[in-house]
């Protein structure tokens, strides 16, 4: 699910879904559809206001998941949203830190995270691996930064956004053991007890407000 519904296009997010899942196009009626489309955007709005009494009633992935909707409905600016994520309370930045660098991680390793210019998020995340209780993690990250500064003269190179660029970053197998040693680590770290023993910090007071703090 993906936050700022509104600037989406939800029938083409629809029918991504159905061709990942080997469904065949030709078969989706126009009113399956609407109604696909229709739930894409009850769970968008879902998400976007969460409210901080539906925290204990949340499992933990959708806790997790629902906190990053309600933080990205804070940003103004998603071309400078670190930027905005520095104005929200320290909470709130450890968890979005966090959570973006392991979601990039485990999608595609640090090369992902460092190919979409996530540095900065990896940088906040040191601490926020601290502040969770998985310190490995942190070391792990860092030992990444500093492997994509000695080679950030290959970033630079071939990091111009196409599948050929990313190929051949790829081959150069930079950060492969730390990919494992992240991984390794992974089930060790509950970011929604987090924001349950913090949740003064997150979800709206009142439904629809974005000012939830």
């Amino acid at each position: 699910m993906k936050a700022n519904q509104d600037n989406s296009n939800p029938i083409a997010e629809y029918l991504m879904k159905v061709l990942d899942s080997g469904g065949d196009l030709s078969k989706v009626s126009d009113k399956e559809a609407r109604e696909a489309v229709m739930e894409i955007r009850r769970n968008g709005q879902k998400l976007e206001y969460l409210k901080n009494s539906d925290i204990p009633k949340l499992s933990d992935e959708e806790l997790e998941l629902a906190t990053m909707e309600w933080i990205r409905s804070k940003f103004k600016d998603w071309i400078n949203q670190y930027e905005d994520l520095k104005t929200l309370p320290k909470p709130c930045q450890i968890v979005y830190s966090c959570r973006t660098v392991m979601d990039e991680v485990g999608n595609g390793g640090f090369l992902q995270l460092f190919y979409n210019s996530m540095l900065p998020f990896a940088e906040l995340a040191i601490e926020g691996f601290l502040e969770l209780g998985v310190p490995k993690l942190g070391r792990v990250t860092n030992k990444a930064i500093e492997v994509y500064w000695n080679n950030k003269h290959m970033f630079d190179r071939y990091n111009d956004g196409s599948l050929n660029g990313h190929s051949a970053l790829a081959h150069e197998n930079f950060f492969n053991t730390l990919d494992e040693e992240f991984a390794l680590e992974f089930n060790s770290i509950n970011i929604a007890d987090y924001i349950r023993t913090n949740d003064v910090f997150f979800g709206d007071k009142t439904h629809g407000s974005k000012k939830g703090f």
